[in-house]
């Protein structure tokens, strides 16, 4: 592995992998991604627990 992104020659690739989609883009995509998914189970978690202290 050379680190460089792996060549793509289909024609719709520009549309898949972006020229102007930089390291720095992935990165804050990729940490953009990760808040959101904690955000969503952490609430869902929040939720079960507060369902859960209901019961008792």
């Amino acid at each position: 592995m050379s680190g460089r992104p792996p060549r793509v020659t289909d024609s719709g690739a520009h549309m898949i992998y972006p020229a102007v989609l930089t390291r720095r883009i992935q990165l804050g995509l990729a940490a953009a991604v990760m808040l959101i998914n904690l955000a969503v189970y952490g609430w869902l978690a929040d939720r079960l627990r507060q369902r859960d202290c209901a019961r008792n």
